[in-house]
């Protein structure tokens, strides 16, 4: 399928850069560190020492939670080229000139965005997997901490791409979708304290993207939260879809 072969070159391109060998290298440093740290403090804290599902809620999920917050920088890194890059090299004229729908295009380039996530969420996978050495680990609550890093960061890969579809300047694409993202994670819930309607505020506080995730940290797998995030990853690949097929009819 052509999605498959926009997302191995988009892949390919990616992995044809350093940007993504020093991130990937740093994110691995990052978690190392965090990994010794977490426990260094727990086996110096003997309130945590119950057990497995200690050790797991305690270090494994704190991990992958903050795994999802370098993602917040991570993500504009990685998607600002998608089509900013395109725009400014003028390579974007023979791309929609194929004939090629957009949303392949656009399915494309998420899917490879999301393929570089996989091989992301290996580094924090195999760095954490390691304390089974030493202790059981909490299957349940493992799998639903990487699933919920996976869901955010799907989802910021998502709004990186639509930041880069609004402009040709790849500094700003950054940091729209530094802003968008930002918002989204954490602001909405400031924005939705300060109103006092509250059909609003309830409105506000679900589009928070930290609300949903904090579920999965803690070994909660709901059905509303996973539907809020292909929510949110529908929309935004439909805002770029349609972008997009605007910038093609006027060009």
């Amino acid at each position: 399928m052509i999605i498959f072969s926009i997302a191995q070159r988009e892949l390919r391109n990616m992995f044809n850069s350093l940007l993504a060998w020093i991130i990937l290298s740093g994110l691995s440093l990052i978690v190392f560190l965090i990994l010794v740290t977490l426990v260094k403090s727990y086996l110096e804290n003997p309130a945590n020492n119950i057990g497995g599902v200690g050790v797991t809620g305690t270090i494994v999920s704190t991990v992958f939670y903050f795994c999802s917050y370098l993602f917040i920088l991570i993500a504009p890194m990685i998607t600002m080229r998608s089509f900013s890059g395109e725009f400014k090299n003028k390579t974007s004229q023979l791309l929609f000139s194929t004939p090629i729908s957009m949303s392949e295009i656009v399915l494309g380039k998420c899917l490879g965005l999301y393929l570089f996530s996989l091989i992301a969420a290996v580094i924090p996978l195999l760095i954490t997997l390691s304390l089974v050495f030493g202790t059981q680990l909490d299957a349940g609550l493992y799998f639903s901490s990487l699933l919920g890093f996976l869901l955010v960061t799907f989802t910021f890969m998502t709004i990186g791409v639509f930041a880069s579809s609004l402009t040709e300047h790849i500094g700003l694409s950054a940091f729209s979708s530094i802003g968008i993202i930002l918002f989204l994670f954490w602001l909405v819930e400031l924005v939705a304290s300060l109103i006092k309607v509250d059909a609003l505020q309830s409105a506000l506080q679900y589009l928070s993207i930290s609300k949903h995730a904090s579920p999965f940290y803690n070994g909660q797998i709901n059905s509303s939260d996973i539907v809020f995030f292909i929510l949110i990853i529908t929309t935004f690949i439909v805002l770029t879809i349609r972008k997009l097929d605007s910038y093609r009819m006027q060009h």
